[in-house]
């Protein structure tokens, strides 16, 4: 109880003596803000942050970590022996690292210097957490108007997300109807789906590949005038405010600008538009990987073999130089003759759909050994689909199967799971009896499966 009371001193005559008188401590609204440009620099003559008004503490305490350390001078240190001589702490040395012990019983191994580092400490040490909590306090981040700025920035932020919610759940049919619009009128979405099938067709994806760029350029050039007709029929069917396309072009934050509303929508955004995704498809199909799906389609039995073109074929194996050579280039030169005419003549290979039957073909009819060349451009041109719909769906299937609890899979077992979870529509024909039934066959077993 003794640091809830002063202490009163005696007088000199000595009528009175020492006692203690009840100091009652001084409430928040009591305390008198002072200015912080006359606080006092010895930490003798500094109060306590508790003794100063609540709404001036930490402008103090930030006050008192920019200032420089005071060390008053003069001050004679009592000495100590260490060793053979008499030492003491001399305060022109320079500032000194400590904690509490400079205010209670001293540091006193000034003689090994390696001390001093193991008095400051590690990262759990007081001197590093004061060190924190200085440099926590310097940062403006840090300070409790900032966080409320920050918070109040994200309230109004989530308000503009909420309206914008408020108004798609209002216009949600017409947004499905729009969406339902490109589904199904969508220029590429004849080439999305072809690429996607198993059972990928090279000549139908060359044509359409060309067939798609040359629409989206013919889109851009003259669908403006369509796409806009459009426009205004739905602004008719739901009374909406048709826009003037001469007049002149307001920005949404009511600037006038010297361009005229259709010249904004058709070729800043229309066009824009439509620029990117062509760019984005030239980067898919540039005319490295066309060129390329026009030598494969020269492989392409249907027909009767009528894509067949020589010159595409050469060119096919000299994109491919580490497996032909030129004496192979030379080979296969007299080869496609003889299997063009050959080929042609057989009844066998007269019904084929796409290379994968002429491949299977081949190798049934023991051509593939007579024609090896031509049937290494069959097997480069079958490898060709590696990023293909069907196997990006194998690889993401895999992720799932082959996953970090159960990383140390075998190839085998990691096949014959894949086989289930990539091949679902096959293996949904399967009855369970006839699973059971094979399982049981297997070998002897000593229950039965009903």
């Amino acid at each position: 109880m003794e640091r809830y009371f002063k202490r009163n001193i005696s007088s000199v005559d000595g009528e009175t003596s020492s006692q203690y008188i009840s100091q009652p401590s001084l409430k928040p609204s009591m305390l008198k803000k002072v200015d912080i440009n006359d606080l006092p620099w010895d930490p003798a003559d500094r109060k306590r942050i508790s003794d100063y008004d609540p709404n001036q503490r930490e402008e103090i305490r930030r006050l008192y970590w920019q200032r420089e350390p005071y060390q008053p001078g003069g001050h004679v240190f009592p000495q100590k022996v260490i060793g053979s001589k008499e030492r003491r702490f001399v305060d022109q040395v320079g500032h000194q690292g400590g904690s509490d012990a400079f205010v209670s019983s001293g540091f006193n191994c000034w003689a090994k210097k390696k001390r001093l580092a193991t008095h400051a400490g590690d990262i759990t040490s007081f001197h590093y957490k004061a060190l924190q909590k200085c440099e926590d306090l310097m940062k403006p981040k840090q300070s409790i108007a900032y966080v409320f700025q920050r918070q109040s920035e994200r309230d109004a932020r989530w308000g503009s997300h909420h309206k914008t919610i408020l108004g798609l759940i209002s216009l949600f049919p017409e947004v499905v109807e729009v969406l339902e619009y490109v589904k199904e009128d969508g220029l590429t979405n004849a080439l999305s789906q072809a690429l996607q099938r198993k059972d990928q067709n090279i000549v139908e994806a060359v044509s359409l590949v060309n067939g798609t760029t040359s629409s989206l350029q013919r889109l851009r050039e003259d669908g403006f005038d369509e796409i806009l007709e459009h426009a205004y029929c739905f602004c008719e069917q739901y009374k909406l405010e048709r826009v003037n396309m001469d007049d002149v072009y307001i920005t949404s934050r009511n600037r006038k600008t010297n361009m005229t509303n259709r010249h904004y929508f058709e070729f800043d955004i229309f066009n824009t538009v439509l620029d990117r995704q062509i760019q984005e498809f030239g980067d898919r199909f540039g005319e490295v990987s066309t060129e390329l799906l026009s030598n494969i389609s020269a492989l392409s039995p249907r027909d009767s073999f009528s894509m067949f073109d020589k010159k595409k074929l050469i060119n096919l194996s000299k994109m491919y130089p580490c497996d032909f050579t030129h004496t192979d280039r030379e080979k296969l030169d007299g080869e496609l003759d003889v299997y063009y005419d050959i080929i042609r003549r057989d009844e066998k290979f007269a019904s084929l759909n796409g290379i994968t039957d002429l491949s299977k073909l081949m190798v049934e009819t023991g051509k593939d050994i007579s024609y090896r060349y031509v049937y290494r451009l069959l097997k480069l041109a079958l490898v060709l689909p590696v990023a293909t719909a069907t196997v990006e769906r194998c690889f993401s299937a895999m992720k799932l199967v082959k996953s970090e609890l159960r990383n140390r899979m075998g190839d085998d077992f990691l096949n014959d799971c894949l086989i289930g979870a990539i091949e679902k529509e096959a293996l949904l024909k399967i009855k369970d009896e006839a699973v059971m039934k094979r399982f049981q066959q297997m070998e002897d077993r000593r229950g039965q499966l009903n």
